[in-house]
């Protein structure tokens, strides 16, 4: 089986497994015994993805990498079975990790087109371009229809769109542009290192210190002011709900995992959506602060400004997510070699 049909088999297979019900009422022990053993049985034996290697454990539940998820190790422990197992390791019973750069097009790329019928040699079938994109999985995106989607999982014309009005921000002047900016806030991250570290004798939690500078240059670049996160050395009160929406969001991934979306649903309306909410308002009063400033400069905002008649509708769902996708660059940057 190729990547491309492997790819679309494990989207089909993955959304009708984690949505089909038990196929008869549970009433006694035993019954649930026989039903979660005979699973067990098949994931590890019968199952199509059997022969892709794995923990023998996430080859029959679910339940090992939902508890990385939780925990917040499902990166390094995927990467650790990735040095184990080799390019392609069998997450969970339905879940395939791939990093053989061949992999990508085939997942994220187009849809595949149908076999041509043997009964109509001169058919042809469209450009790939003219199919529709494999969409995200819904296993990690798009599972509570109460938050609108974001420029990670928008559709093809919507994400455009986005990707056009944040292109200023992110082009080749603008970051020159913001060079000097950034600079003294690095600065500011050594000397607090140096403060704090005393001569290397100290342990010191540096992804903390990431979180802070990072949060520091998104605020300035986007709301024209930091956060001060390294001037006061804690969380300001916008980050910490921040972070604690992602937190969150991690409770919600294992949930849907299980097919438990009743539970999540019960999350949501139980302190979530609240949670949500609040980071709205919060990012509404910013944004309304940065528009009153009316600062002349180039960074990430002035593009968003040029093109918000354009977009305008987007701007507050989406807004928490450009942060997100900047402080991913300059992880990159800061960490790379």
């Amino acid at each position: 089986m190729g990547l491309a049909h492997l790819a679309v088999f494990l989207r089909r297979s993955s959304n009708r497994m984690t949505k089909t019900p038990l196929p008869v009422p549970l009433t006694n022990t035993s019954q649930i015994t026989i039903y979660f053993t005979s699973t067990i049985i098949y994931n590890i034996y019968f199952h199509p993805l059997r022969s892709f290697p794995g923990p023998i454990s996430h080859r029959a539940s679910v339940i090992p990498y939902i508890l990385r998820i939780v925990s917040g190790q499902a990166a390094f422990h995927t990467h650790n079975l990735h040095e184990k197992y080799g390019p392609v390791v069998r997450l969970t019973p339905n879940h395939l990790s791939f990093t053989d750069v061949r992999a990508w097009r085939d997942i994220y790329g187009h849809r595949i087109p149908p076999p041509l019928s043997p009964d109509t040699p001169n058919e042809k079938h469209d450009t790939p371009n003219s199919l529709d994109e494999n969409p995200k999985s819904p296993l990690h995106y798009g599972f509570l229809p109460e938050i609108p989607p974001s420029i990670l999982e928008a559709p093809r014309e919507e994400h455009a769109l986005l990707r056009k009005a944040m292109s200023h921000g992110f082009s080749e002047k603008a970051l020159r542009s913001q060079e000097s900016r950034i600079k003294r806030y690095v600065d500011f991250l050594v000397l607090r290192l140096r403060q704090n570290a005393r001569n290397g004798t100290k342990a010191l939690d540096i992804a903390k210190y990431y979180n802070w500078i990072a949060f520091d240059i998104v605020g300035d670049l986007i709301f024209a002011e930091p956060f001060g996160c390294l001037e006061r050395q804690e969380y300001h009160p916008f980050v910490e709900l921040i972070v604690g929406t992602i937190q969150g969001g991690t409770v919600l991934v294992a949930l849907n995992y299980l097919g438990m979306q009743w539970v999540m649903q019960l999350m949501w309306y139980a302190g979530v959506g609240k949670l949500v909410a609040k980071l709205r308002e919060s990012l509404r009063a910013k944004l309304e602060g940065r528009m009153e400033a009316k600062v002349e400069v180039e960074d990430l905002f002035e593009g968003l400004m040029k093109h918000r008649a354009e977009w305008v509708s987007f701007l507050l769902f989406w807004l928490f997510v450009v942060m997100e996708s900047k402080i991913g660059w300059w992880a990159d940057k800061m960490t790379g070699p």
